[in-house]
């Protein structure tokens, strides 16, 4: 097993367990290779998935990076040569992302399906199902260019009704660079942010915004956790206002 933080692949034929994914499958301006078939439990390792650490295509570095959801880079050693906007931007890519990522590389879906998903650039592209702890809450990604908010926002499709835990929640990020951890805000009549707001690196005229788009959109919010109402249709009557 290697150890966590010196996760080492040999170019080109560890690579081989991987899928090449081009800047055109996922709009990065990196490539990237992710896991197709369980290679991480073969190697023992957290599943990640490996960026080509430079921009041509001869460069045979990589570095390795968690598919969690704090993205973390897993070799202590390596000194990245890709701008940090492109690490931060396959760092976000992961996160929203990571349902897919983790029903490809445990063969639940196949290629054609991962792709198709992946390279999809109509509203679903911005509807991602995400894992945002290790509880199994499922919630979709609605980014800013749907909802006209100065965030992405995470909508709770109704895992919150099974869990019994809370009442009804809005995520945010903490910061606006990507998506290193979240936090809630109710959805009720009285929407609260749900930790210090201090800690956040978001502006607190951008988290009234949303706040404001909470109380405006909170029966549908309500009918999406409930099931009711569908989520692409949701969005679709925003793109229209």
């Amino acid at each position: 097993m290697h150890p966590k933080n010196h996760i080492t692949v040999q170019f080109p034929g560890d690579l081989m367990e991987y899928s090449w994914m081009r800047p055109k499958d996922t709009g990065l301006n990196v490539d990237i290779f992710v896991d197709d078939g369980g290679a991480y439990i073969r190697h023992g390792e957290p599943l990640l998935l490996w960026v080509r650490n430079g921009y041509e295509k001869a460069v045979g570095e990589f570095i390795p990076i968690s598919v969690s959801s704090i993205p973390e880079i897993l070799d202590d050693s390596i000194t990245c040569h890709l701008k940090e906007s492109d690490i931060q931007a396959v760092r976000h890519f992961i996160v929203i992302n990571m349902i897919l990522l983790r029903e490809f590389a445990n063969r639940r879906i196949s290629h054609i399906e991962f792709f198709d998903a992946i390279r999809n650039s109509s509203v679903s592209s911005n509807i991602t199902r995400i894992d945002l702890d290790d509880d199994n809450y499922y919630f979709c990604a609605l980014s800013g260019d749907k909802t006209g908010l100065p965030l992405t926002i995470y909508i709770d499709q109704g895992r919150f009704v099974r869990s019994l835990k809370h009442t009804l929640w809005v995520y945010i990020p903490v910061c606006y660079d990507y998506i290193e951890t979240v936090v809630p805000i109710t959805v009720d009549d009285n929407p609260r942010l749900l930790c210090d707001p201090d800690k956040l690196k978001v502006s607190m005229d951008d988290i009234q915004t949303i706040i404001s788009f909470i109380k405006v959109n909170r029966k549908h919010l309500e009918n999406i956790a409930d099931g009711i109402e569908d989520i692409v249709e949701f969005v679709n009557s925003l793109e229209k206002t």
